[in-house]
């Protein structure tokens, strides 16, 4: 006799289980026989077992328990965990060595293609900003999940270089070489006031423009161009090029068919530009300030998004025409350094001012009022804080000079051979030794040379603007005019150890 109970089927349910992980709850429903009951009821007495707080998607459910398997439903979704940010940094300056040519109407400028990261002191260098948290997330049991941590930028500062008082923003102490190395996690940031050029500088090296002082072993080849804020020191000879100092030039070799110039370096040419432009630009803010006083001209100030462009062409037509020829000057010149971030934006601004005065078609001219004041106050701040310096304190020193022009707003001494067609313009005195032949000396005050003219009687011309001067000659032969404050002396012979200077209102020659 059979027991009670065998043979009776068991009753089989859908075959299911709950897939847990911290951020979702799914529903896993296969094909197959399971034992336990698949009902609303008990998918919510197991998920409250598992310690699931958060509310379920009943949608989903309804869909799992009548939808035929196999599926995969998601019941429930924790919030994630937001991810910080870690501290970085802005730069306000190039920070890396750019080789790229510069285009120049159209044409490439194959000597233009590197430029320095170059700072002068004051300038801002970059911002640090502290690392930003992410926020908390909470899991499937209601467990917080907290995010990534972040960590701030590591910045190590070299010499050069100093932090503000808040610890923010980096600045330059001295003009020079930017230099910029990654390291783990940050940056180490110095600023070295010389830049060392071993060798010449030539096709290889590209022109060379700098913010600090430079120092060069070598030659400066043919064609080439090197410019500075400080001082430019030259091992070998000039041949051919372009010299340009906001310091002083010492050059231990010669100059042959070469332009040195030193007191003005390229960022003060630019200051000196800008400076132009700003006063101009204030004439065209008072014209449009007198024309808005006017019946006709009251729109100005009330339509505050209407461009002004006719009215700014017709003051600009009769106050310098030509300064949309000297905004594209500054654009081209630009390309040229490392300047800083608030530079850039006031010569973009004056660039947008230009293409708005050329404007004949296309896009609508937008120069409002607004814009032209914004444009015009931060050029005025730009200058107040960066003043063009007009620098004394220098000098040009070189052995000797040949089909060549020097200018200094200082001094200017020949040490060796002397000078040959040349010209010599010092806002100082000139100071030379060797023989001076053709050419012209010009000098603030006072002008020594060694010898003066040639036995052949070679033109050549000694100046000195101040009329309280004087020009002292060793040797001086025939064909030589000294000019001191507009008054003047033809030798028509040759003579020696001649002082001379103006007295009782008249030239005066001291001879022995």
């Amino acid at each position: 006799m059979e027991r009670e109970g065998l043979g009776k089927e068991r009753k089989k349910y859908p075959l299911w289980h709950l897939h847990i992980e911290p951020l979702k709850v799914r529903l896993i429903v296969k094909q197959g026989e399971g034992e336990a009951p698949f009902t609303e009821e008990e998918v919510k007495r197991r998920l409250m077992q598992e310690g699931i707080k958060l509310p379920i998607q009943e949608e989903e459910l309804r869909v799992a328990l009548h939808a035929p398997p196999p599926g995969e439903y998601l019941l429930a979704e924790g919030t994630p965990p937001e991810n910080g940010k870690d501290g970085w940094v802005e730069w306000f300056v190039q920070t890396q060595e750019e080789h790229r040519f510069v285009e120049e109407n159209g044409r490439i400028n194959y000597l233009d293609f590197f430029r320095i990261p170059s700072v002068a002191a004051g300038d801002r260098i970059a911002q640090i900003f502290p690392p930003q948290p992410g926020r908390e997330g909470s899991g499937v049991r209601g467990e917080p999940i907290p995010p990534p941590p972040v960590r701030a930028v590591n910045i190590a500062l070299g010499q050069g270089v100093r932090l503000d008082e808040e610890g923010k923003v980096i600045y330059a102490t001295i003009n020079g070489y930017l230099k910029v190395k990654t390291k783990s996690g940050g940056y180490h940031i110095s600023v070295a006031p010389t830049l060392i050029q071993s060798g010449d500088v030539d096709l290889s090296t590209g022109n060379i423009r700098f913010r600090g002082d430079i120092q060069i072993s070598g030659n400066i080849n043919e064609g080439m161009t090197v410019e500075a804020d400080g001082d430019i020191r030259v091992g070998g000879n000039v041949m051919k090029a372009t010299v340009k100092a906001g310091g002083s030039i010492l050059v231990q070799g010669q100059a042959i068919g070469s332009h040195l110039s030193a007191g003005v370096s390229p960022l003060q040419e630019l200051k000196f530009t800008l400076e132009k432009i700003k006063e101009d630009l204030e004439k065209v803010d008072v014209g449009i300030h007198q024309i808005s006083q006017t019946p006709q001209g009251k729109w100005i100030l009330q339509e505050e998004q209407q461009t002004i462009l006719p009215v700014v062409k017709l003051l600009i037509q009769k106050i310098n025409p030509r300064i949309g020829e000297e905004i594209k000057e500054l654009a081209k010149e630009r390309q040229k350094i490392s300047l800083p971030k608030d530079w850039l934006e006031v010569i973009d601004g004056l660039q947008q001012v230009q293409a708005q005065l050329s404007h004949t078609g296309g896009s609508p001219p937008d120069i409002t009022y607004v814009r032209f004041q914004k444009l015009l106050l931060h050029l005025k701040q730009l200058l107040k804080e960066n003043p063009a310096e007009d620098k004394k304190d220098v000098k040009v020193v070189l052995s000797s000079l040949l089909n060549s022009k020097v200018e200094s707003k200082g001094d200017v001494e020949v040490t060796q051979r002397g000078g040959y067609h040349s010209i010599i313009d010092a806002g100082g005195s000139v100071r030379g030794k060797g023989s001076y032949r053709g050419g012209e000396i010009r000098s603030g005050h006072r002008v020594e040379l060694e010898e003066v003219g040639s036995q052949a009687g070679v033109r050549t011309l000694v100046e000195v603007l101040d009329p309280e001067g004087v020009v002292r000659l060793n040797k001086v032969y025939p064909e030589t005019e000294v000019l001191i404050g507009g008054k003047g002396h033809f030798f028509t012979r040759e003579e020696a150890k001649v002082s001379i200077r103006i007295k009782e209102g008249e030239i005066h020659l001291t001879r022995g």
